[in-house]
């Protein structure tokens, strides 16, 4: 049933299951997958993958089997999955993530390469065939509803990409641990996949929690001592440059709205300066043409102004224009020919750009001594890195013996020693899987736009594009990882009149589903121009759904979306397409119930009643649009 093929061949194997004992919910079922391979001779990996035949009888057979698993500890639900549906996740901040019906195909995009590698790694396949289903870090199957039940298989390893396929053709999953261009030798183990049962959603984010429960504290630990996480509604506030200015930031805009934050959000906030106020990526020196007060000065007056001082920074890109490239030529990676490794094309940037060779030692001290002059000299205490995905390119290393993933898991080794709990860390362009014990805020979607969609991208088929949509569909998608792996920065809200093609509705769905799927609300709006009475009206609703859980699922149409607390008090229905739909009693009777709704009472808002509910006999959503409402009268 589980085989193990290295450089195409099946070799030797053991297994080993071991039940885990969640302390706060021990009827959880977790276990953990040992792989030992034996009898092998020192061996470059090319290739290699565990292969589990018929998944979910595996699975089954294993919970029931665990030897020190009493009966009655287990569930009364055990059976084997029926699987529905599967939820995938691509392998950085910009992939894909989304919840696939097994009737589907997981969609696939062929692009040039310099775009593909915004969203594809060198981990994974570029090309996912018809009848697979590929996904990084996690993949988690779901039955039909009304049934919550679902598995949900997880790897813990943090220095090497894991990659799961499902092929359903031959009901087969095959599990790469990531460990290309390693060597292997006898006795080597892989025990860091785990599988978790659930019987409800809000078992998976528990079941997350206790494995990544260390790391989870350890980075709410640092937001607190940094006073920007606001206990009362668990979230962190602030803003910042780019969605409204881009690389047109200068110091006048910076002054004007670091005036007038404290009074939109009253509580202590994050002021980040973003892409901009260098002279050239790469080049992490300061344009004093557009911010001529010394860097130390700015984030001395942020800090003064009540808001922890944050800004920008894209540590492993590097331009042509920069001095570094012409400098120091032998840091570039090369590909097997000796040219540069184009590592993606940024038209505000002025198109290609590249990336160091992480293998030497002096460049990974170069590079963490730029991020500690931004804390140390310049006095910045929340730092976004970004573009983090070009440290596991491949490439021809000057150091051989190791793929990327090692190098670059060695230079965030250095990097978070250098920091030292001088400043908070946030990650984007990030492998998720890759980030959880280095970043207290992980990015979990694409970038958004001010606008609903980029239309030449989508006809491109490009699922990383900047969009409102794209950044609301993987934030939905990720919702899971929100406060049990990591605190999640689902990127910006809105809430401007002018310079934006969002409506209203728009701006209040993305405000929403933010606060519910994330840990980070920031905006990037002159603060001059805000719809106060937009504010009003979210900042209700914030209060209204402030430290509730909910499970976001997909509908049986395409960008439709139910959701629900996890008491099952409040529900609602988010809408991404750009149709109009209608949903009856029997609708809500499919999904949340077994017996027969007899009134429906949605929540609106009135500036003189605030949220108060009415009673509908049908709900009616329109595109871009989210609803919520509840059985009962409150």
């Amino acid at each position: 049933m589980l085989t193990v093929y290295l450089n195409g061949r099946e070799v030797l194997s053991t297994i080993r299951i071991e039940n885990l004992k969640n302390p706060d919910n021990d009827k959880n079922l977790i276990f953990n997958l040992g792989v030992s391979i034996v009898n092998i001779k020192k061996t470059d990996i090319k290739s290699l993958y565990i292969k589990i035949k018929d998944p979910f009888h595996f699975i089954f057979e294993s919970l029931n089997f665990i030897s020190n698993l009493k009966s009655e500890d287990l569930p009364s639900s055990l059976s084997i999955l029926k699987p529905f549906s599967v939820l995938t996740s691509g392998c950085q901040s910009w992939s894909k993530a989304y919840e696939y019906f097994l009737t589907e195909n997981q969609t696939n995009i062929r692009l040039r390469k310099d775009l593909l590698r915004f969203i594809k790694s060198d981990y994974e396949p570029k090309i996912v065939k018809r009848g697979k289903f590929v996904s990084s870090f996690f993949m988690h199957f779901i039955e039909r509803f009304p049934s919550e039940k679902a598995i949900t298989i997880v790897s813990t390893n943090h220095i090497y990409p894991t990659t799961f396929i499902y092929d359903k053709k031959e009901n087969s999953l095959y599990i790469d641990p990531g460990l290309k261009k390693e060597q292997i030798d006898d006795g080597f183990i892989i025990n860091w996949i785990y599988f978790c049962f659930e019987n409800s959603s809000s078992e998976l984010q528990e079941n997350l929690k206790f494995l990544f429960s260390d790391h989870l504290k350890r980075n709410q630990s640092m937001l607190e001592e940094f006073e920007i996480f606001d206990k009362s509604t668990e979230h962190i506030y602030g803003w910042e440059s780019w969605y409204n200015y881009y690389t047109n930031v200068n110091e006048k805009v910076v002054i004007e709205n670091l005036e007038k934050l404290p009074s939109f959000f009253n509580k202590k906030t994050v002021f980040q300066i973003d892409d901009g106020w260098e002279k050239v990526v790469g080049q992490w020196e300061q344009d004093i043409e557009k911010f001529p007060t010394p860097l130390e000065k700015l984030s001395d007056t942020i800090s003064k102004s009540s808001s922890v001082p944050g800004i920008w920074i894209a540590p492993l890109a590097l331009l042509k224009g920069s001095k570094i490239y012409h400098e120091k030529k032998d840091w570039v990676l090369k590909d097997s020919n000796g040219q540069p490794v184009v590592c993606g094309n940024v038209p505000l940037w002025g198109g290609d750009f590249y990336t160091f060779d992480l293998s030497i030692e002096d460049v990974r001290d170069f590079i963490v001594e730029q991020v500690d002059l931004l804390i140390e000299k310049y006095r910045f205490s929340y730092i976004k890195l970004d573009f983090l995905y070009c440290g596991l390119i491949d490439g021809k290393f000057t150091n051989t013996g190791h793929g990327g993933a090692y190098y670059y898991n060695l230079f965030m080794e250095e990097l978070v020693k250098k920091v030292n709990n001088r400043a908070i860390l946030l990650g984007c362009g990030a492998f998720l899987q890759l980030s959880f014990p280095y970043f207290q805020i992980m990015r979990i979607g694409a970038d958004t736009k001010e606008q609903w969609e980029y239309p030449l991208a989508k006809i491109a088929g490009y699922e990383g594009r900047p969009s409102a949509y794209m950044s609301l569909t993987d934030t939905i998608a990720r919702l899971i990882l929100n406060k049990s792996v990591f605190f999640s920065d689902p990127d910006v809200c809105f809430f401007r009149k002018s310079n934006t093609k969002l409506n209203d509705d728009e701006k209040f769905l993305i405000n929403i589903v933010n606060y519910i799927a994330g840990s980070q609300i920031m905006i990037s709006d002159d603060l001059d121009d805000i719809d106060m009475n937009l504010k009003e009206k979210v900042f209700a609703f914030y209060e209204f759904l402030n430290l509730k859980n909910f499970c976001i699922r997909r509908y049986f149409k395409k960008d439709l979306y139910f959701l629900y607390d996890d008491k099952k008090q409040i529900f609602g229905f988010i809408n991404l397409s750009n149709k109009k739909y209608t949903f009856t009693k029997a609708d809500f009777k499919l999904i949340f119930y077994d017996h027969e709704i007899s009134k429906l009472f949605v929540y609106d808002y009135d500036f003189e009643k605030k949220i108060y509910q009415s009673e509908v006999e049908n709900i009616c959503i329109k595109p871009h649009q989210i609803i919520f409402f509840g059985e009962k009268n409150f």
